[in-house]
């Protein structure tokens, strides 16, 4: 993994990842020498320690005291880190997917392996945002929660309780021959019907379109 270095004291460049793909490795991205470099005056300086200022100063000051690299947390974002480098330049570690996630209130390591909740349902352990998927029953397929928005999806019938492994809910025989699973990631899921007989497919018209589940959408 590659990572660019950049002068302490210029401004952080804000780096925004949106990715529909679960990349399997870290990907570095290079910040531009070109950043503008901010000086301040004595009193200025004063005026801006902010708790958050004052947090990175003292993981540049641990940092040239330990001769080691130390994490900047109060810069740390989804798919970012920051370090403070003894030499007092910074270096920044960019992910192709979500690394970190604060939906409980606090900085985790992502984890999409299954966990069981106290309503029945089960969901990923450390997601991005909400993710819950049916515990069986008439709950909702799937549902996620994202900037106040509610997605749901809906199966037309009952359904049995998912047999789980790691990040993988399979639904056994939700149409004869046909078994239903959903596959979690930290940011969505994929969806997946397993035919274990020829006359499966041929006889379940949704077989072929995949299309039995139904989205439903809240403000």
């Amino acid at each position: 993994m590659n990572a660019t270095r950049y002068r302490r004291g210029r401004r952080a460049l804000a780096v925004a990842i949106a990715t529909a793909l679960s990349l399997p490795v870290s990907a570095a991205v290079a910040l531009p020498d070109s950043s503008p470099t901010t000086v301040l005056t004595a009193s200025e300086t004063e005026a801006s320690q902010t708790p958050s200022a004052m947090f990175e100063e003292a993981a540049y000051d641990e940092a040239a005291r330990t001769g080691k690299r130390i994490e900047i947390l109060d810069r740390r974002q989804e798919s970012t880190e920051f370090f403070a480098n003894p030499d007092g330049s910074t270096t920044r570690r960019s992910y192709g997917v979500p690394k970190w996630t604060r939906f409980d209130g606090m900085w985790r390591e992502t984890d999409a392996t299954l966990v069981k909740h106290s309503d029945g349902s089960i969901g990923p352990s450390a997601p991005v945002f909400p993710i819950t998927f049916s515990g069986g029953g008439s709950q909702p397929l799937a549902t996620m929660v994202k900037h106040g928005k509610k997605l749901a999806l809906t199966w037309p019938s009952a359904l049995p309780a998912p047999v789980v492994d790691g990040d993988t809910a399979t639904y056994p025989s939700v149409l004869p021959g046909v078994d239903l699973q959903l596959i979690a990631n930290v940011s969505g899921f994929a969806q997946h019907l397993v035919i274990h007989t020829p006359e499966a497919a041929a006889t379940q018209p949704c077989v072929a379109s995949n299309s039995a589940s139904r989205p439903t959408a809240s403000p």
